[in-house]
């Protein structure tokens, strides 16, 4: 899995324990299950998205390929709502 230097708004948004994640840059909120509330607060904690992906395997008993594929796929997703991006 492609890692690459991240620049985020991940230190400023703001996430309750029920899932619900709000942007106070832009007032957007956005729901997110324990899997993506759990790989949100592993990013925000500083793991690469390798150590988040292995972690995720370990934690929710899934295959690491798996957990390689739906940490991507939730990457891709904050990507897209400019919440993170990879250089």
């Amino acid at each position: 899995m492609k890692t690459g230097k991240r620049d985020s708004k991940l230190p400023s948004l703001h996430l309750a324990d029920s899932g619900f994640l709000f942007d106070p840059y832009t007032g957007l909120t956005y729901g997110v299950n324990s899997t993506g509330a759990a790989i949100l607060r592993w990013l925000r904690d500083g793991l690469e998205v390798d150590a988040v992906a292995e972690r995720l395997a370990n934690e929710f008993d899934v295959p690491e390929a798996t957990a390689c594929a739906d940490v991507a796929e939730f990457c891709d997703q904050l990507n897209r709502h400019g919440l993170l991006w990879t250089r």
